[in-house]
């Protein structure tokens, strides 16, 4: 059986030559619909990316890290994001403008950002676990520059 897989590209042994991040998490959150979040396991999301399990545990450390998508690497970008507010305007404005931008996301994303936070929000598993990922979140806002600027402009001269 020949197999197309992500970018068309072809394995004559049926599996995709390359799985993206992308199509676990849509497979994902395709089964998460039909079967709930509780009744879906790894070993089903990767019969439906077509790896194996092993494989799925590569990207993504537990089925409670898959809402979140690639949340690391937003971290990052929302670390990157906040560095480059204007040092004049006080703290709770730059984390303000910083939050709102991290938040944006292309109108096609898929699963939206609107899925993703449904699920996070109403699932008690991704609850529990999102405490792991805000206490990432807070440590990125402390290791800011910007946690130990004064919260308001410069004095001028200063």
């Amino acid at each position: 059986m020949l197999v197309t897989g992500a970018m068309g590209q072809r394995n004559a042994r049926g599996r995709p030559v390359v799985t993206t991040h992308g199509e676990i998490e849509r497979a994902a959150f395709a089964l998460f619909a039909r079967r709930g979040f509780a009744g879906t396991t790894m070993a089903e999301i990767a019969r439906e990316v077509g790896v194996g399990t092993r494989t799925l545990f590569r990207y993504y450390a537990s089925k409670n890290d898959i809402p979140w998508g690639q949340f690391d690497q937003t971290l990052s970008n929302f670390r990157l994001i906040l560095d480059a507010q204007p040092t004049d305007i006080p703290v709770h404005e730059a984390v303000h403008r910083a939050v709102v931008e991290f938040n944006r996301f292309p109108a096609d994303s898929q699963p939206s950002h609107r899925k993703r936070m449904r699920l996070i929000l109403t699932t008690p598993e991704l609850q529990a676990h999102s405490v792991l990922k805000y206490a990432e979140w807070r440590q990125v806002l402390g290791a800011t520059r910007r946690t130990s600027a004064r919260s308001g402009p410069a004095a001028p001269g200063s």
